[in-house]
Parts: structure tokens; C-alpha cells; sequence
């Protein structure tokens, strides 16, 4: 996926990159994507990256929150972003190891959020799962916090079509209509 980045931005890597993060497997990916680009003289940076987890299953944010050095299990709860509702990372110490080394961080979104950032990409005709959307309104939330500011290049990642979710999505939209 780094190399992807890379050569559709002609190898102008942005300065931040958020994905939806659970088991982590894209965030880390990410992460030694372009450090192989870097290592090899493509490219001369590694973009922060900015983990996106669901407030209802959060152990990744909480650590990072927390300075922890290791991700600790939280409770399984119910969330639209099924995809990331990981409850323990099996590679959180290493997680939080990249976050630091590529000035990254980890964030949050609530239910409402997802939802909210899932009907403003289905309004752009963009159909993806929840798992997707929660990378949206995350931008919100870390300009507010003063991460992210609007003269920065950021690429989101939308990891999955809507397809996949249409039955648990359809429930939330009839029941908005209701």
C-alpha cells in the first residue's frame, strides 16, 4: 500500500496517513513500506501515521493515551466498525513503537461518527463499510487537538466496500428514517 501512495503522489509522500486500526495489520504494513522506500533513497520521509479506532473498542488509543509501553485488553463491545474491533493487538508494543518513531499518533471516533462519516462518503458516492468511515470525522477531531492542520497533504484509507456491511448498514438507515 506504501508504494501505491508513493506512485500515485508521483513519490510526494503526505505528511499524515490515517487508517482504520485494529489488529493493525495496514497501520504496520504502512510503516515498513515506506521505510523500505526510504532505506532504498525513493523517498526521504516516513508520513505520521494515524491509527483510527472506535470508541467503543479502543485499546490501541488507550494505550497510546496512556504512554503505556504495552497494549492491555479492553472489554468486546458492539460497534459499527466491526472490522477493527479488536480487543487486544497481538503486535501492540510494536504499535505504539512505530506511532513514536513516525511522530504518529492514535485517535478515536464515536458511534455517530461512523455513521456520520459513512453517509458523507455515500454522499460523494464513495459506498464502504463502517470500518472505512471512521477515518472522516477522526480528521475533526485531530484538527481540533491541533494534529492536523489544513495546509498538510493527508491520505485516509478506506479499507473495505460497503457491500460487505449492507445488512448492519441498512438497519442503521431505516432506523434514522423511522
Amino acid at each position: 500500500m506504501a508504494f501505491e501512495i508513493g506512485e500515485q503522489l508521483g513519490w510526494k509522500i503526505p505528511d499524515a496517513i490515517l487508517c482504520p486500526t485494529g489488529y493493525s495489520g495496514i497501520y504496520i504494513g504502512l510503516y515498513y513500506g515506506f521505510k523500505e522506500l526510504v532505506n532504498h533513497g525513493v523517498i526521504n520521509k516516513i508520513p505520521r501515521l494515524i491509527g483510527i479506532q472506535s470508541e467503543a473498542v479502543s485499546p490501541i488509543y488507550q494505550a497510546f493515551s496512556q504512554k503505556a509501553k504495552e497494549v492491555e485488553e479492553v472489554p468486546s463491545k458492539t460497534t459499527l466498525a466491526e472490522g477493527i474491533a479488536c480487543v487486544k493487538p497481538v503486535r501492540g508494543k510494536r504499535i505504539l513503537e512505530i506511532a513514536q518513531e513516525t511522530g504518529g499518533c492514535f485517535e478515536i471516533v464515536s458511534e455517530k461518527e461512523i455513521m456520520e462519516g459513512w453517509e458523507d462518503l455515500a454522499r460523494r458516492g464513495i459506498y464502504v463499510e463502517p470500518t472505512s468511515a471512521v477515518v472522516v470525522k477522526a480528521i475533526d477531531r485531530l484538527h481540533r487537538k491541533g494534529l492536523l492542520n489544513s495546509e498538510e497533504s493527508i491520505v485516509l484509507i478506506l479499507t473495505g466496500i460497503g457491500l460487505k456491511a449492507t445488512d448492519t448498514l441498512g438497519k442503521y438507515v431505516n432506523a434514522g428514517n423511522e
